[in-house]
Formats: structure tokens, C-alpha cells, sequence
């Protein structure tokens, strides 16, 4: 018994010791993790102007089976078609410039003009845009820019001649809120390649006039399901009109143009349908009318794993309301486009243009259509 007690004394003592030794041990407390502080020299860098520049080739190789185009004799050929730098700096200040020289065949040979040359300034955040300058118009762009295969195709109303993509004026673009943008804007009329209005350089006074350009897109599904797939899911409003002034001028002319178009980007389609009603005005004259459909995109097969690979199409026509008029056209295209990387594209493709008596075989007789087989190529570098 006295053994067990001192057994017992002996080892509260023990344990006393050890207690007393945890409780005057300091706790090691684990340091909170830095917080990086952004310093000084990298938000200079962030505030830097950005700076890009890139070099865009349209060409590729044709085959003419039927028809000389254009009077040409050269039938199967190697072409380019256009080759451009894209200069493009961004302030940081809600300040963009953008300066494209561009390079083009004509029938005389080349010829160099200055495509883009404009800013786009962010009056307010995500609101509202000011353009000035040789600047995007309000609707070719858009179509062009909204299905991107301009190296294969353009849309309708540049393809007719009736709008040019970009041209001099100024522009405001308003986005009151995501799914609904507002373009307004006023341009020259001639289109970026003929240079401002000159009563010496048009005689008879025939385009000194301007023209007013909007267009309004809609989101309708996004809007009312604020579903971000369907953003680009779009039906777009446009007007165009020359404005000509009433005075005794000889020969002044312009356009009115109203239309309604359908984009639909929602993977794996990309396709834009496009209808316009058209008057051509001339002063001391009736105007004549007419209007044009079209609709053009591709189709990649995504899925069943080839993304690179799609389908592309395209179908519009002309049709002047003048009795007896050999100006009705219609054009087709189909073909195939493999994408190797974010910088080189081709397409073999077939394009059809049906337009009476229009071109010519090869023994010089009219005919009503051609058929050209291309191989487009767009290279970015």
C-alpha cells in the first residue's frame, strides 16, 4: 500500500510538471498570407498606349471554266485580291486609333488607298462611342464583321454596289443597355476608295450631297432570358438616305434604303439573312426602285469533332422594279473552309453569277451566268 501511494505521488508530479511546461510554451501563431500590393511601376504599365499591328492577305488561286470575267483572258490564275496593315493603338483612356493602308488589283494594274483611318472615343463607359474619321458605315461592316468570312464573300448590299463598308463621316454608337445597340451616323457617300465630295471633281455637281446612316440591333431572347448564349442571336434595323440639297443642281442623285436583317451566331452556325427595299432618287427626276435579299454564313462541324472544318453558302438577288430590265442578279456560292490555326484559312468553293446577257464565253458570245471555281486563302501574320 505505501508502495501504491508513492507510485501515485509520483506520478501527479509527473503530469503537474508536463502541464506546466505546455502552458509556458508561447503558441507559435501561423502568419496570415501577403496581400501583393500593386506597385507603382505596374500600373504605369497597365495605363501604357497598346499596340498592335498586323498584316491581313486575301488570295488564292481561281479557275474559270465558262466565261472571260471582266474581259479578262487569263482563266486560271493565282490572284490577290487584297493585302492590308492594321495599325491599331489603344490609350487606355477609353481612346482608340486605327490606320489600315490597303492595297488592291484594278484593271490598270495596283493601286494603294487608306482604308481605315479613324478613333473611336469612349464618351462614357459601355454606353456611348464617338467615331470620326475614314470610318466603319452603319451596316456593311456589321453584316460583314457579325459572319466573318469577308475573304470568301461580302454581304448583299456591298456585294451589289449599294453600300461600301467603310466611309468618311462620323458616327455615334449608343448601348443602353447588353442586347440593344444604337448606330447613327453621317458620311460622305462615296464610299472610302473616291475621296471626299469636289464640285471640280464631279461635274455636274452629281454626288456633292451627304447621307445619313443608322441601325438599331435587338437581342430578343437574351433580353427576355439574360441567357449570354443567345446575346448574339440579333434582329437589326437599318435605314440609309442621301441627303440632297433643293437647289438648281444638275444632276444630283443618292439612295434610300431601308431594311431589316437576322444574325444568328449560336454555335456551330454563323448566318446573317438580309432584306432592303431601295429607292434611287435624282433631282428633277422620278426615282426608280428595287430590292435585294441575301443570306450567307457557314457551319462548322463541331459536332462531331472537326471544328476547323466548315460548310459555306451563300445566296442573293437583285431584282430592279423596272419592267424589262436586264439588271435582275442572282449569285450563289458553296464550298467547304478548313481554318489550320487563328491565322490561316482557305476555302474551295464554287461561285455562280446569273445575270442577263451580262458576260461573255470564250468566243466572245453573250451569255446569261458564270461559273468561277476558287480557292480563297485569308492569311494573318
Amino acid at each position: 500500500m505505501k508502495r501504491l501511494l508513492i507510485f501515485a505521488i509520483m506520478a501527479m508530479f509527473v503530469m503537474g510538471t508536463v502541464y506546466a511546461q505546455e502552458v509556458q510554451q508561447p503558441q507559435v501563431q501561423t502568419p496570415a498570407p501577403e496581400v501583393k500590393q500593386e506597385t507603382k511601376q505596374e500600373q504605369k504599365k497597365d495605363d501604357k498606349p497598346e499596340w498592335k499591328l498586323e498584316f491581313t492577305i486575301f488570295t488564292g488561286y481561281l479557275w474559270n471554266p465558262s466565261t472571260i470575267q471582266n474581259s479578262a483572258t487569263n482563266y486560271n490564275t493565282f490572284y490577290l485580291s487584297r493585302a492590308y496593315i492594321d495599325f491599331r493603338v489603344d490609350f487606355k483612356n477609353g481612346l482608340k486609333l486605327r490606320v489600315t493602308p490597303d492595297v488592291t488589283p484594278t484593271t490598270s494594274g495596283w493601286t494603294m488607298r487608306l482604308r481605315h483611318a479613324f478613333i473611336d472615343w469612349e464618351l462614357i463607359k459601355d454606353l456611348l462611342v464617338f467615331s470620326g474619321g475614314i470610318t466603319r458605315a452603319e451596316w456593311v461592316s456589321y453584316v460583314d464583321d457579325f459572319v466573318g468570312i469577308r475573304y470568301i464573300t461580302t454581304s448583299p448590299a456591298d456585294y451589289f454596289g449599294l453600300r461600301t463598308s467603310v466611309d468618311i463621316g462620323a458616327s455615334l454608337s449608343i448601348t443602353p443597355i447588353k442586347g440593344i445597340g444604337i448606330f447613327a451616323g453621317i458620311f460622305d457617300g462615296n464610299g472610302f476608295s473616291r475621296g471626299p465630295d469636289s464640285v471640280q471633281s464631279n461635274i455636274g455637281y452629281s454626288n456633292v450631297t451627304k447621307d445619313l446612316g443608322t441601325r438599331v440591333t435587338l437581342a430578343p431572347i437574351f433580353l427576355l432570358t439574360g441567357d449570354k448564349k443567345f446575346e448574339k442571336i440579333v434582329v437589326a434595323l437599318h435605314t440609309y438616305n442621301t441627303i440632297i440639297p433643293t437647289s438648281d443642281m444638275k444632276d444630283a442623285r443618292g439612295l434610300e434604303l431601308y431594311g431589316l436583317g437576322l444574325g444568328i451566331d449560336f454555335d456551330p452556325v454563323k448566318l446573317f439573312a438580309d432584306y432592303s427595299a431601295i429607292s434611287f432618287i435624282r433631282l428633277h427626276s422620278s426615282p426608280t426602285y428595287g430590292n435585294y435579299f441575301g443570306v450567307f454564313g457557314k457551319a462548322n462541324f463541331g459536332f462531331i469533332g472537326i471544328k476547323e472544318l466548315a460548310l459555306v453558302g451563300a445566296f442573293y438577288t437583285y431584282e430592279p422594279n423596272v419592267d424589262n430590265s436586264n439588271d435582275e442578279r442572282i449569285y450563289y456560292l458553296g464550298g467547304i473552309e478548313y481554318a489550320f490555326n487563328k491565322n490561316l484559312s482557305s476555302s474551295l468553293n464554287a461561285k455562280i453569277e446569273q445575270r442577263k446577257e451580262g458576260f461573255r464565253d470564250f468566243f466572245n458570245n453573250k451569255v446569261d451566268y458564270q461559273t468561277v471555281v476558287y480557292i480563297d486563302t485569308l492569311i494573318k501574320l
